[in-house]
């Protein structure tokens, strides 16, 4: 099995200065943080379901129901915007 050659991809950002990145190291970073978004956004909604229910069983004050929706809102928005950053970076990579 041959190595991976890591060839260097600089990228010009909006202030003029250069970034530069491995090509190869990319989609690995990519891979981990979609899996990382996923997780989260199960793991959320999984949280977000039981503890509704605990807390309308356990008679939660409303005040609290919210805070929980608030928090899942959070994490299910993090989740969102991590994921269309990982699709932007991979259609400009395509370019």
């Amino acid at each position: 099995m041959s190595p991976v050659t890591r060839t260097p991809m600089a990228r010009t950002r909006a202030d003029g200065t250069q970034e530069v990145t491995r090509v190869a190291e990319r989609p690995d970073q990519d891979r981990a943080q979609t899996r990382l978004a996923s997780i989260v956004i199960a793991v959320s909604v999984l949280l977000w379901l039981a503890l509704s229910v605990l807390g309308g069983q356990l008679g939660l004050a409303p005040r609290f129901a919210i805070l929980l929706d608030m928090l899942c809102l959070a994490a299910l928005g993090w989740a969102l915007v991590t994921l269309f950053l990982v699709w932007r970076r991979q259609r400009a990579d395509k370019e």
